[in-house]
């Protein structure tokens, strides 16, 4: 079934013909007593030291294209809430947007409008994919770029470019858990480029490993600016739990781990915040200090990937699950073996104009009646630069014509208030975006300011799921809007599988040749209905940009 866009470059249509802004109450930030609490203290020992590029390198071929593929189950802090939450009817779901929601105004949506950003540096580099990367579903994509390097990492492989697309290392993740085989279940991989130190973190998390049974962070650590050389760490959690949906976070002396907990029985039992010394880490030292917080009021917690100096707090965001009228504002301070304290500030969403953050519904795609999962409302992503965070996640959305559909959810929180600044949902009529992932960048035009870049699914009845980028120039564009998307990969087929994401992946380019610019992985359907991925940088090339 050929695939059907609406205009050049996946501009999409308008879909309200008037947005509205209405004033609504001031309301302020609330700072909350402590409720993550200490759990232990501790102190672990170095694993190993790897070189990638002396690993066996993975076969193109990959398993058998078509085969079984395995799916990883979703896990939500409560199943019949996350069930009802995703066949809301459109009636039910503008009420659980906002109290004030009618037919006559609907939340607000933007779709954008605007030059959008552009590819930089030519066309998409063909990422990893299914069948190379354990052939599961989701995803799980990550990238992050250093002044040299690319680093992809999807499930279980990981994949070094350099910015051309030439492949300088593909290899198996489970290199980064020494002493265990292939068949060892790992998961969630992220990846970040520190500009601040100029060495790179990597995460993943096992399921079991640790002496007692229980799940495993591990941690790779590498030598500056070279994505080759790592030392490696693991750290356990909460005994008796395994850790899902992990998050990696740097600030200018801090190193966070974040995860839900999960007993044997997949039972939520607390969100964990893992603290590190970033001194201790970059030196690779023979044994390092931690602090391990833990919270049952809290689910999912995503620290922040600082781009530029915070003055000591490393910032987290956590939204109430299914449905959130705020954004929950860590702040770390201290790093161990000293004292380590986190205070939250419950930061209140635009709940006039655009409605609380919803758990979206499935999405449609093209070619197959099979929806596209969009899990729920969690936080997805946390970016800081210059004073203010930005934070994404899924969220239900409704169209001018009422429809429940899933829309991209970006929010601006000003650091040192706690206030939120711009807080707006990105969405298509008709159709579906799905998680995004985000960067911040300092203008390539306009000097002083930064930009908003943003990646994402996007699926509709016409459209299988393809991978589009959009974003905001600060400077000058109004507040609360995005630009116009722009199609960086059309999906080739309907998908065959049915779980999505579980997020996509953003790194900015920290090289000077390269500054303002970002790179995106995401997510779009192969030929065979598979999931592939895409690389491209992008930024917004025009000038000037009204």
């Amino acid at each position: 079934m050929p695939q059907r866009r609406s205009a050049p470059l996946g501009l999409i249509a308008v879909l309200l013909s008037t947005l509205i802004t209405v004033p609504g109450p001031v309301v302020q930030a609330q700072l909350q007593e402590q409720e993550l609490t200490l759990h232990r203290q501790f102190t672990v020992n170095r694993v190993n030291a790897v070189d990638v590029r002396r690993l066996s390198r993975l076969s193109l071929a990959g398993r058998t294209r078509g085969a079984a593929r395995k799916a990883i189950r979703h896990l939500v802090h409560n199943r019949r809430l996350h069930e009802r939450a995703k066949t809301l009817n459109s009636h039910e779901a503008m009420k659980a947007k906002h109290a004030w929601a009618s037919p006559s105004h609907p939340p607000r949506t933007s779709t954008g409008s605007g030059q959008g950003p552009d590819a930089v540096t030519g066309a998409p580099i063909s990422g990893l994919f299914e069948s190379l990367a354990c052939g599961c579903e989701p995803p799980d994509t990550q990238v992050a770029a250093d002044s040299n390097y690319l680093f992809e990492a999807v499930n279980t492989a990981g994949l070094i470019a350099d910015k051309a697309g030439n492949v300088l290392a593909l290899f198996d993740l489970h290199a980064f858990i020494p002493g265990e085989g292939p068949g060892f279940f790992i998961s969630d991989p992220k990846v970040r480029f520190d500009p601040l130190s100029g060495v790179w973190f990597f995460s993943i998390i096992s399921v079991s490993g640790a002496p007692d049974g229980s799940g495993l962070w591990w941690l790779g650590v590498s030598q500056p600016s070279d994505p080759f050389h790592w030392t490696i760490y693991n750290f356990e959690g909460v005994a008796g739990t395994f850790p899902d949906f992990d998050g990696l976070g740097i600030s200018d002396d801090k190193v966070v781990l974040t995860a839900n907990a999960f007993s044997s029985d997949t039972t939520f039992v607390g969100a964990e915040v893992l603290v590190l010394s970033k001194t201790e880490l970059e030196a690779g030292m023979p044994s390092l200090d931690g602090a391990l917080f833990v919270g049952s009021r809290f689910f999912t917690i995503q620290p922040a990937n600082a781009l530029s100096a915070t003055g000591g707090p490393l910032y987290m965001a956590s939204a109430d699950p299914d449905n959130s009228q705020v954004y929950h504002v860590f702040s770390i301070l201290g790093t161990p073996p000293g004292a380590v304290s986190i205070s939250v500030t419950n930061v209140p969403l635009d709940l006039v104009n655009v409605g609380s953050l919803n758990t979206p519904p499935g999405a449609a795609q093209g070619g197959t009646s099979t929806l596209i999962e969009t899990n729920d409302n969690r936080v997805l992503d946390v970016v800081y630069r210059d004073g203010h965070i930005w934070v994404t996640a899924n969220d239900g959305c409704l169209d001018a014509s009422s429809n429940f559909l899933s829309c991209v959810r970006l929010t601006q929180i000003d650091t040192a208030q706690m206030v939120r600044t711009q807080d707006l949902d990105l969405g298509e009529a008709g159709g579906n975006f799905y998680y995004g992932a985000i960067q911040v960048v300092p203008d390539p035009n306009i000097a002083g300011t930064d930009d908003l870049i943003a990646v994402f699914t996007e699926s509709n009845p016409s459209d299988f799921p393809s991978v589009m980028a959009s974003g905001r120039v600060e400077a000058v564009d109004p507040p609360n809007t995005l630009r116009a998307p722009v199609l960086i990969q059309p999906g080739l087929a309907p998908y065959a599988g049915n779980r999505w994401g579980d997020y996509s992946g953003a790194g900015a380019d920290p090289s000077s040749a390269l500054s303002g610019t970002a790179w995106v992985a995401g997510e779009y359907t192969t030929q065979d209905g598979e999931w592939g991925t895409a690389i491209v940088n992008v930024a917004f090339t025009c000038s000037p940009c009204f």
